[in-house]
């Protein structure tokens, strides 16, 4: 990391450089997910938030790495399709909640976690201001937020 533009501002730049390494493996694809493609531009969109983006050189580089992210796919599990999916899905798999939020890929994550025979999140939570396991099942709470469009599914090795 060299200055605020390096750091990895969005979760599918985060997930590709983690399966580079050899952490994880985006599995979303094998679950059904579909390719997606979105105009990812919030931070620059919102310049204002960043006090770093003050500086013009580092607001140039990251419009250039937004408009990198805009070209590149990632596999999303539509909302709809997280019932017939949600079996497959592990302890400890990273739930990513992908979003109709302009600028952005994702705007939650957390853990899955079974809870018996049904699927819950683990997460953190402004509302509740902790760490809570969900008190919805994952698609009870996938639904509950209209802003949630669908998951990806990163699997840790």
């Amino acid at each position: 990391m060299n200055d605020y533009s390096s750091r990895l501002h969005y979760f599918t730049d985060w997930l590709r450089d983690n399966e580079k390494k050899g952490i994880l493996t985006d599995v979303s694809s094998r679950l059904g997910g579909k390719p997606q493609q979105n105009k990812i531009n919030f931070i620059t969109a919102h310049q204002e938030l960043y006090t770093p983006l003050k500086d013009k050189a580092q607001l140039a580089r990251m419009s250039a790495i937004e408009k990198k992210l805009s070209r590149k796919t990632f596999s999303v599990i539509d909302k709809d399709k997280v019932t017939t999916q949600r079996s497959k899905i592990y302890n400890g798999d990273i739930l990513a909640f992908t979003t109709n939020q302009e600028g952005l890929d994702v705007a939650h994550l957390g853990f899955a976690i079974w809870q018996g025979k049904s699927l819950h999140l683990l997460h953190a939570t402004s509302k509740e201001g902790n760490v809570v396991i969900s008190k919805k099942n994952l698609v009870a709470y996938l639904k509950s937020n209209k802003k949630f469009t669908g998951i990806i599914v990163a699997r840790p090795k």
